[in-house]
């Protein structure tokens, strides 16, 4: 009988060990999960509740010598997902009404490591198609519309390689330049290029809360909104005028050159090139048949014959 009983004060013991045991493991994770991990929680809740929002700076104008703008911005719709907040099925709808393949929107969607920041999958998007997205938006939980600053240049080709042109930024260009995020557009050849860093302004952003399926609630009242601050305009010595009297009177030749400088202080009236391009073409993206018009060896459009011509 005895023996007995210790047998069972050794498994009563052994059973009470056990709980102690169950109860300490339990009080570790709660420490871990608290104290230790509880920012990360936290942040990571706060993703899941707010949104960032970037507010697209303007680039900065070029003028001619008379203050006449030869570049500018223009307001454009633009169409964005949050990843985490998307489905497959909607990219499918949104990709049929933009005319886009899903394939390039998923590419651009995995650039962003934060799922919850919107990427930018279509711009400058004609207002038809916004006006289906927006009727239909309830049923696209994730998807956005919007409306941001993009280049302009009013006179088409005429200042085409003088001041170069903007595109999106490449993967490539990504890994290298950390302050730009997908989607941001980048200065290319001209003075575009040359003076990125003083035209492409800083990027403003709005705190949004939003809901379970990502739809917009208002504004987070514990953050304070950033504002957008617009890039620097740039002054040339470019005269428009007389640029647009040189294009006239080059009309009856296919390819030709120009440069007229000031002979007493050598300041730069007209660089013209022939033929150019529709810098403006660029801002929405070229299909791969523009852009093979634009690489043709024999007229050669993006060959700046004024300056890269002996």
């Amino acid at each position: 009988m005895l023996q007995s009983m210790d047998e069972d004060l050794k498994k009563y013991r052994l059973f009470q060990g056990l709980i102690f045991g169950v109860f300490a493991i339990i009080l570790i994770f709660c420490v871990k999960l608290q104290i230790f991990e509880g920012r990360k929680y936290y942040r990571l809740s706060e993703e899941n509740r707010i949104k960032k929002k970037y507010a697209t700076a303007p680039r900065g104008n070029i003028y001619d010598r008379r203050g006449r703008e030869i570049a500018n911005t223009r307001p454009a719709f633009y169409v964005s997902v949050v990843p985490a907040l998307v489905e497959q099925s909607c990219l499918e709808k949104i990709a049929s009404i933009l005319r886009i393949d899903t394939n390039s929107i998923q590419k651009k969607m995995k650039l962003e490591k934060n799922p919850y920041i919107s990427v930018k999958i279509n711009r400058d998007v004609p207002f038809e198609q916004i006006s289906i997205i927006e009727e239909l938006l309830e049923d696209l939980p994730g998807v956005e519309v919007g409306i941001e600053p993009v280049r302009n240049y009013p006179r088409q080709e005429l200042f085409c390689h003088v001041l170069g042109y903007v595109s999106e930024i490449t993967e490539l260009e990504l890994k290298q330049m950390k302050e730009y995020k997908i989607g941001d557009y980048v200065g290319r050849i001209g003075l575009e290029q040359k003076y990125e860093s003083i035209l492409k302004g800083i990027d403003g952003i709005d705190y949004i809360e939003v809901d379970v399926k990502g739809r917009e609630l208002g504004k987070v009242s514990e953050y304070r909104p950033i504002s957008p601050t617009p890039g620097k305009d740039i002054y040339t010595t470019i005269d428009l005028e007389l640029t647009d009297s040189t294009a006239q009177f080059l009309k009856q030749f296919s390819r030709a050159a120009v440069v007229a400088l000031n002979p007493q202080n050598g300041e730069v009236y007209v660089i013209y090139s022939k033929p150019g391009f529709d810098p403006n073409r660029f801002v929405h993206g070229l299909t791969d048949s523009e852009w093979q018009t634009l690489n043709n060896p024999v007229d050669a459009p993006l060959y700046d014959r004024a300056i890269m011509s002996c």
